[in-house]
């Protein structure tokens, strides 16, 4: 969009404040209704917020790509604290610290191992549209080094970028239905209020 590296910084952090506020919001709405409903709720807006991300271009700015992180940041908040939620609940007291800290070390490793997959996904990408990949970023990212490309370059430089991106964010929409297809195998009646009443 040939924005700097401070408008990038303000869509991350968009979405940081808003994960906070989608778990907060998704704990809120746990003891009133069902597991699945709220997973549900939060991996559509994962999908609509992946399906953002792909359809964006240069010409939508970055006001369509906060919205795009926004919607990720709830849909996060609300599967990261239903899953949490529902995997303590299915397990006796004892066992609760246990549970609890497997089911972290899942979400740390998950988090490096996607991590690593993403910045594949790119690597990939670039380097399969232009030789010098590893410098493709940077240039276009630093204000002096793009000053001092010409136009084919840039142009070629920013088409590999875009792709690239693109790329990475299919890969969101695809851990997005996952995460649909995980909250559909809920039960439909289970949330945490019937399990009180069970016991």
């Amino acid at each position: 969009m040939g924005r700097g590296t401070n408008v990038c910084a303000v869509i991350l952090a968009l979405m940081s404040v808003v994960w906070v506020l989608g778990s907060a919001t998704a704990g809120l709405c746990l003891p009133h209704t069902t597991y699945r409903r709220v997973a549900t709720v939060g991996a559509m807006l994962l999908i609509a917020g992946a399906a953002m991300l792909i359809a964006m271009t240069a010409a939508r700015g970055p006001a369509w790509a906060g919205v795009g992180a926004v919607l990720i940041g709830v849909g996060m908040g609300f599967c990261n604290t239903t899953f949490m939620v529902s995997m303590q609940t299915s397990v006796a007291w004892r066992q609760r610290g246990a549970a609890t800290s497997s089911t972290m070390f899942l979400r740390f490793l998950g988090q490096s191992l996607g991590a690593a997959m993403f910045g594949a996904v790119l690597a990939a990408s670039l380097s399969s549209r232009t030789p010098e990949a590893a410098g493709a970023l940077e240039q276009l990212m630093n204000p002096l080094r793009r000053a001092a490309l010409d136009a084919g370059d840039l142009a070629r430089l920013t088409e590999a970028t875009t792709v690239a991106m693109r790329h990475a964010y299919l890969l969101t929409g695809t851990l997005a239905m996952l995460a649909l297809l995980l909250a559909l195998t809920y039960p439909a009646g289970v949330g945490p209020a019937s399990q009180v009443r069970q016991r």
